[in-house]
């Protein structure tokens, strides 16, 4: 007889490998929590925490960049907004600089 199907949620969630979810701290670059779900050699966490890590750095990197982009997208908009109600006014004045003296 033909052995009943796995059911789906087994099957979408873990694929079938080890599930490890990883708490990363990227501005110490330290592991603050991790959890398996499901058991594993020693070999085959190792490689899982190691993919677990990298996929932590690159996603702490993009969301970073990500970040600073937006923030200079909105200081950016806010210097216009201040050229648009000087204008209004009809003061002449400089744009706000980021830099500090």
């Amino acid at each position: 007889p033909a052995s009943p199907p796995a059911p789906i949620a087994l099957t979408q969630e873990g694929g079938g490998g080890p599930e490890v979810h990883v708490a990363y701290m990227p501005q110490m670059d330290r592991v603050a929590a991790i959890v398996t779900e499901n058991k594993a050699t020693v070999d085959v966490f190792e490689r899982a925490h190691e993919l677990a890590l990298d996929g932590c750095r690159v996603a702490s990197k993009l969301m970073r960049e990500r970040m600073i982009e937006h923030a200079k997208h909105l200081w950016a908009m806010r210097q216009v907004t201040l050229r648009v109600a000087d204008d209004e006014t009809g003061d002449e004045t400089k744009p706000i600089s980021m830099e500090t003296e």
